[in-house]
């Protein structure tokens, strides 16, 4: 069918002419309101086919594409996390056709957008949430749930073009449903310039110690401040997992000495090591061993070497995984006192005594 010379006239309805888009042309991989697909073509029928996602009250999403036969590799596990946080994701950017003016994503839903380590409870609530200034119109939709800050508080981001809750303020607004340790890992990701941080959508600094310290003062007395004043001091610069600001708040907390982060140690020109966090009194280097450790061949290889090497400069080589700090770090925290203890007395044997 051609396009009519006068479309008004044409249609008896007084409405100009679109021409029929197809759907997912039309809306797209991003969801739309029902109003602003209708301006873009497309019609009441195709609204309200059923294989459309209706993820909140008046709008629509186009299903994401089905993975490709053979795209995955046989036998190869899928990542629950990944999973989790890919479909929170879409599930948040799905509600901003609904956001009003002055409104703005929450700090759950402005980390996960971020990438920012937040506790697996977290990544499992389908809830969306939003910041409103405290006594304006929150939204009351299904799924959706609305947080007044004071004015004096209440500020907003664009991220991509998405209103989101700026860094400092999500860092305070997260200490009221955060413990201790998953906040302090809020703030040291949001600060690390380390571009192998886990997860994250972002490539540099988000934040510094600096601001984060300034908005806790700012924040003060609200929700969570005795928190936020006891966990920002704790913040350091360089760390490049969650897990690793987790071995260090439990071993902090139990009294052991702080580390020194990301510490390299050379020999002849190489770099042998790189760890995570090291005791330098009782010579230990202390790393966090994730799963690129067992699946990559040659990183396997490299750190069933690097112990000898390490052991024949002075140091021990301590390596952890998941389940030495989950369900509970204590078997570590434990284990690595005593460590210490053996450690620092062999360096006193082996030092040999000053002459009188």
């Amino acid at each position: 069918m051609t396009k009519p010379w006068n479309a008004e006239q044409a249609s008896g309805a007084g409405a100009p002419w679109r021409p029929r888009l197809p759907l997912r042309a039309a809306l797209g991989a991003k969801a739309i309101s029902v109003g602003d697909a209708r301006k873009a073509g497309v019609g009441r029928g195709a609204l309200s086919n059923r294989g459309l996602e209706r993820p909140f009250y008046g709008v629509r999403q186009v299903p994401p594409q089905p993975p490709r036969a053979g795209s995955q590799a046989r036998g190869r596990s899928v990542d629950e996390f990944k999973v989790l946080r890919i479909r929170q994701r879409r599930r948040i950017l799905a509600y901003v056709p609904r956001l009003r003016p002055g409104q703005a994503f929450g700090p759950r839903a402005t980390a996960m957008l971020h990438g920012l380590p937040l506790p697996v409870r977290m990544l499992r609530d389908t809830t969306v949430d939003v910041i409103v200034p405290q006594g304006a119109c929150r939204p009351n939709a299904a799924g959706v749930k609305a947080r007044g800050v004071p004015g004096r508080n209440f500020d907003r981001q664009m991220v991509n073009g998405v209103p989101c809750t700026p860094p400092e303020l999500l860092y305070c607004l997260l200490a009221r449903d955060l413990s201790e340790v998953d906040l302090l890992a809020v703030g040291d990701a949001l600060i690390t310039e380390a571009d192998n941080y886990p997860n994250r959508t972002w490539f540099t600094a988000l934040s510094s110690a600096e601001q984060l310290t300034s908005a806790v003062i700012r924040w003060s007395p609200g929700t969570g401040s005795a928190k936020l004043r006891k966990v920002t001091p704790m913040i350091r610069l360089g760390v490049e997992s969650p897990y690793e600001t987790s071995m260090r708040f439990h071993l902090h907390e139990s009294g052991y000495p702080e580390l020194t982060l990301q510490l390299s140690i050379f020999h002849n020109g190489i770099e042998l090591a790189r760890a995570d966090g090291a005791d330098l009194e009782a010579r230990i280097l202390y790393d966090f061993d994730g799963d690129g450790h067992r699946v990559d061949k040659r990183q396997f290889r490299k750190d069933v070497r690097r112990p000898r090497l390490l052991r024949m400069l002075g140091w021990h080589d301590e390596r952890l995984t998941v389940e030495d700090l989950e369900p509970s770090p204590d078997a570590f925290v434990k284990y690595a006192h005593e460590l210490r203890r053996r450690r620092l007395a062999e360096l006193t044997r082996q030092t040999p005594r000053a002459e009188e």
